[in-house]
């Protein structure tokens, strides 16, 4: 299977090279005012239909400057500088999510599985929250989506094949209809196989273990004036996890051999916990903006912005008696009633009204935003097949507002509150200049409903909890200079009233104030053609008993770039290192889809180090990684949770098209 696919690769690279050889022109994609693909035509051509298009010169115009996007925000706050295509190489091969994120994430060793910030996250968002947030990553929100002006029809296409069998396709497609309206799709698949204790004689399907699938279309109209815009989107995806609850590891230990001397065994030999075990979540997305100025410029315009939620949780479990002993050992209650029972069910059906509506509009460098935000809920909780019992949750009203002053180039103000009714908000403060930065955020949110109320037949709680305080203080000074970028900050992080998930993965509430102080920096320097980056955080939290976080934790990047065949090939040859301190991270509970605190097993202290090639030829983008090359050399693997393997040494690759026609 391997060799199949590196055969296709190279095949792919050796046609791409071929017409990379045609006279393009700018082939690297640069900012400068000259298109990204040139062919020079000395017979003048007829218009048909069809055609590409010419200008006066007849050379062909279509390219990454002739397409351009833009997210809602653009339009919100009538930014008029829209972005043009990435054609860059730049962590190209960081293809999976924790790598995307900086590897500041905790998954369970591959695509597609729960996966969790390493550091505390302050909320933003108040009302009623659900709190299954383990599938965050993967899902394509409103501030995320794409919209596009394009001179031509427009496909994107990305494929990454990683080790054990997983993989990334995303498929791309916009264009506009008339020079005011556009639309276009998106297609999003993710797949992966288990890395550790495979079923032997298992099908693909048994050794499946995360299946994820987005569908999106949307669509963009502004009126010929610009007074009146209008972009909306409706998205569905659903995702599938085959649960292994990790490996069983506690019959492999003994005085001889502890977790790190299980990576000389062989990974098809070792038992997952659980067997026939499914978490399943599906959601289907209505999202609408649109805004209109009352007077001839953006002074005062009225906007409003309609969210419709439909999602559904379920977890199941098809062999529940040989599976009691994992539930037990994580908490799970009293379980002797269950013995009989050959399967258990838990669903949880929440829907969601998002409406805002107000007034905004930008005069030269100020803007500004008031609104009024009305949420509505509908919640069932359902044990058995049919059983579903409707929990009745309050409508809420919030006001909320922005104030946005760009003094100068370099200095910019921003300030954004919002505020239920009640005691709860959320504000934020930024100050932006060319040497300094400074952010303060204060989040007051109620608890979640899962912290709050859960009813299964492996676990049951019925909580009654204050709402949380959040608080984080920000600040960095920004050194520029011709080849050196360096930037070092602190934050200072202050919690109360912080819910976590304890041991017997029951949520509780901690009565005292937890305060933490971070010390980092962010580097990027380059030497020629040698090109470095790295940063690094270190973290003082003495009292780890209940939020836990790796002490150090540091990222270096080492590449050399250059081009070559009279600039038809750009490349990037380099190292990648990713290293954390150890600590106790957070085990997962399948059952609730929640991390909750282990007192077991320390994660981490392991050198990820990755090999890789990024490179360009016309407009394919591709990459070829050697994933956790120091594999055996101090270490022979590491963990990523509790019971989870992360990934062993494997060769891996992607391949990004750019279509303009």
């Amino acid at each position: 299977m391997t060799k199949r696919y590196l055969i296709t690769f190279l095949l792919l690279s050796i046609q791409s090279l071929v017409f990379a050889q045609i006279p393009t022109g700018n082939q690297l994609g640069g900012l400068d005012d000259k298109p990204f693909f040139q062919e020079e035509d000395t017979v003048k051509q007829e218009k048909r239909p069809g055609r590409k298009i010419l200008d006066d010169s007849t050379k062909l115009v279509y390219g990454p400057h002739t397409t351009q996007y833009f997210y809602q925000d653009d339009w919100f706050e009538n930014r008029t500088v829209f972005n043009v295509i990435d054609t860059g190489l730049t962590n190209l091969h960081r293809y999976n999510y924790v790598a995307r994120n900086g590897y500041a994430s905790q998954d369970l060793g591959t695509l597609g599985t729960a996966i969790k910030p390493l550091y505390f996250q302050v909320p933003a968002k108040l009302g009623t929250r659900l709190g299954l947030n383990y599938l965050a990553p993967y899902l394509v929100t409103p501030e995320k989506v794409r919209y596009f002006n394009s001179k031509s029809p427009y496909t994107d296409w990305y494929y990454a094949q990683g080790g054990g069998k997983r993989s990334i396709l995303d498929i791309e497609f916009a264009r506009n209809i008339n020079p005011n309206w556009s639309a276009g799709f998106l297609f999003h698949r993710i797949t992966s196989r288990i890395l550790a204790g495979q079923h032997p004689q298992g099908s693909r399907r048994d050794n499946r273990q995360g299946d994820h699938q987005t569908f999106l279309m949307h669509t963009s109209y502004h009126s010929p004036n610009g007074k009146y815009k209008i972009m909306g989107h409706f998205s569905a995806f659903t995702h599938t996890i085959n649960e292994t609850g990790g490996i069983q590891v506690q019959s492999l230990l003994d005085e001889n051999r502890d977790y790190d001397d299980l990576f000389t065994l062989d990974r098809a030999e070792f038992i997952n916990q659980l067997k026939n075990v499914k978490t399943y979540q599906r959601q289907s997305k209505i999202h609408l903006y649109h805004e209109y100025s009352l007077l001839d410029s953006t002074t005062v315009q009225l906007f409003q912005e309609v969210d419709l939620d439909y999602n559904k949780f379920w977890f199941g479990d098809e062999n529940l008696s040989e599976n009691l002993g994992f539930y037990e050992n994580i908490g799970a209650r009293d379980l002797s009633s269950l013995s009989q029972l050959t399967s258990t069910y838990n669903q949880i059906l929440f829907n969601e009204v998002n409406h805002r509506i107000g007034v905004k509009g930008r005069k030269t460098k100020f803007f500004y935003a008031l609104y009024h935000r009305f949420k509505r809920y509908k919640l069932n909780h359902e044990i058995t097949l049919g059983s579903r019992v409707p929990i009745k949750l309050k409508d809420q009203h919030f006001l909320g507002g922005i104030l946005d002053y760009q003094l100068s180039q370099d200095m910019q103000l921003r300030i954004e509150s919002e505020a239920s009714l009640g005691k709860n908000y959320f504000f934020s403060g930024l100050f932006n200049y060319k040497y300094l930065e400074g952010k303060f955020t204060r989040s007051v949110t109620e608890p979640t409903y899962m912290s709050s109320f859960y009813s299964g037949s492996l676990f049951y709680w019925d909580n009654d909890f204050e709402s949380s305080v959040a608080d984080k203080l920000y600040g960095a000074i920004k050194i520029p200079t011709e080849k050196l970028f360096f930037k070092p900050y602190v934050e200072v992080t202050n919690l109360n009233n912080y819910i976590y998930y304890d041991t017997a993965s029951v949520p509780q509430q901690s009565g005292e104030s937890i305060s933490y102080l971070q010390v980092g920096f962010d580097l990027n320097y380059t030497t020629g053609k040698f090109h470095h980056t790295a940063n690094a955080l270190y973290t003082l939290h003495e009292d780890q008993d209940i939020l836990r976080m790796p002490e150090f934790f540091a990222n270096y990047q080492v590449y050399y770039e250059r081009s070559a065949f009279n600039d038809n090939l750009h490349f990037q040859i380099g190292l990648d290192f990713h290293w954390h301190s150890a600590f106790y991270a957070d085990a997962y509970n399948p059952v609730v889809q929640q991390f909750y605190l282990q007192d077991r097993q320390k994660v981490g202290n392991y050198v990820q180090a990755d090999a890789f090639v990024n490179y360009r030829i016309s407009r394919v983008r591709m990459f070829i990684k050697f994933t956790n090359i120091m594999e055996g050399m101090i270490k022979n693997g590491y963990y990523v949770t509790p019971n989870y393997m992360g990934q062993a040494r494997q060769f891996e690759f992607g391949v990004h098209w750019l279509l303009f026609d």
